[in-house]
């Protein structure tokens, strides 16, 4: 028949329109999920984005110079992220689901559960790494229930404190 597009061929070039590249990015695919699954999705992601948890003994992440250049960062995602730092910083060694933090600072959830997407993009091309400033742990690994929890360990806590007061 013609005029008629099968609709295998119709779907795939729909998925080739949805996909969204940059020279400086990964390719995304947009891809339809059922609005109570959302949630569910944001978390998911953020588990894949986080990396995975670090000694409590372990060097201190980032200079003080990075975080330096991270607090005049104009970027609307790094301003949620120094929101989020200010915020664990309070509470060193004390861990945080997405949701506590988002109501802590006054934002939506689904602002804290993306910003790994975000900022890893953003740490990869503004810091050369991919590394994290705060902790961040599955709650199977720290025995809790939920998918993630972030802290900041007393000495990075310690070191954000310095920097953001100088």
């Amino acid at each position: 028949m013609r005029g008629i597009a099968h609709p295998i061929h119709h779907m795939h070039r729909m998925e080739l329109e949805m996909t969204i590249t940059s020279p400086d990015s990964p390719a995304f695919t947009l891809v339809p999920v059922p609005v109570e699954h959302v949630p569910a999705v944001y978390r998911y992601l953020a588990e894949l984005a986080t990396p995975p948890l670090a000694p409590a003994d372990a060097e201190l992440r980032w200079t003080d110079d990075e975080l330096r250049k991270l607090l005049t960062s104009t970027n609307k995602t790094v301003g949620i992220l120094i929101e989020m730092m200010d915020f664990l910083a309070e509470s060193p060694d004390t861990y945080f689901t997405p949701t506590e933090v988002a109501e802590s600072i006054g934002r939506e959830p689904s602002q804290i559960q993306t910003i790994g997407t975000h900022m890893t993009r953003h740490f990869r091309a503004h810091y050369n790494t991919t590394r994290w400033i705060f902790e961040s742990a599955p709650g199977k690994d720290i025995d809790r229930e939920g998918s993630i929890y972030y802290r900041l360990t007393a000495a990075l806590a310690e070191q954000w404190m310095r920097v953001r007061a100088a």
